[in-house]
C-alpha cells in the first residue's frame, strides 16, 4: 500500500486493523484480513508515534507537540478513504524525540491514561480529559516498555547504563534501578522483569509488588 519506509506498526486490540506510520509521518490503517488500505489518517503535521485505544475505536497520534485522539470508525469523507476525525487534542510541549524507538507512546490497557516519552522526561495524561497527571524527570532517555497492565514502566537512563522502573500507581513515582541489556520482557503479572545482554547474560529483577 505504500513505498515509504515504515517507522511503526501497531495492531488494533481487536485484531482487525494494522496501523502503520511512515518515516515521513503519514498514518494508514490496513485490513488484517487482506492487507488492503482501509483508511488514511489526515494530520496537519507529521506524526511521530501512534497508539490504539483498548476498544480499537480510536487512535492516538503524536507530533511531539500535541497528542490527538482520532475516531477511526468515522466514515470516509471522499473516495480516497481518508478517515480519522479528531475528537480532541492536548499539548505535550515541543521536544526532540526521546530515543526514537517504537515504545514512545502507550495507551494503557485500562483506557484512561496515555504515556508518552519526551526529551528528558516521561509524561502521563488522562486520555479522556487531556489533563497531565504525572511527570517523571529522572534523566529519562526514552520510554522502553510498559508492564502488561500499563501501570509500571521501564525507561532507559541518559546518564548511566542502567534503566529505571517506575510504578505509576504511586502519587509520586520513585525510581528503582535495574540493569538494562537491550532486550526486556515482563512477566504476565508485571512483578518480574527479565533483561538480556549482548554477552548472553540474562538477568531477572523484581519490580513492584
Amino acid at each position: 500500500p505504500t513505498l515509504q519506509p515504515i517507522h511503526q506498526a501497531r495492531w488494533s486490540p481487536d485484531g482487525r486493523f494494522l496501523a502503520t506510520l511512515t518515516t515521513s509521518g503519514s498514518v494508514s490503517l490496513l485490513s488484517a484480513k487482506d492487507g488492503r488500505l482501509v483508511k488514511r489518517i489526515s494530520a496537519d503535521t507529521p506524526v511521530k508515534a501512534i497508539a490504539w485505544s483498548p476498544d480499537s475505536r480510536r487512535l492516538a497520534t503524536w507530533d511531539l507537540a500535541t497528542i490527538s485522539i482520532r475516531d477511526t470508525s468515522s466514515s470516509p469523507t471522499n473516495g480516497n478513504g481518508i478517515r480519522g476525525k479528531e475528537v480532541f487534542s492536548f499539548p505535550t510541549g515541543q521536544h526532540e524525540m526521546a530515543w526514537a524507538n517504537n515504545r514512545s507512546l502507550i495507551w494503557q490497557p485500562q483506557g484512561d491514561r496515555i504515556i508518552a516519552a519526551v526529551s528528558g522526561k516521561v509524561g502521563v495524561w488522562n486520555s479522556k480529559t487531556g489533563k497531565q497527571e504525572k511527570e517523571i524527570t529522572e534523566h529519562v532517555h526514552g520510554l522502553v516498555v510498559s508492564s502488561p497492565a500499563g501501570d509500571t514502566i521501564l525507561t532507559s537512563s541518559s546518564v548511566t547504563v542502567d534503566s529505571m522502573v517506575f510504578d505509576l500507581r504511586e502519587q509520586n513515582p520513585q525510581r528503582k534501578d535495574v540493569r538494562f541489556g537491550g532486550v526486556v520482557a515482563w512477566s504476565p503479572d508485571g512483578t518480574l522483569l527479565a533483561t538480556a545482554e549482548g554477552n548472553g547474560v540474562i538477568r531477572r529483577a523484581d519490580t513492584f509488588d
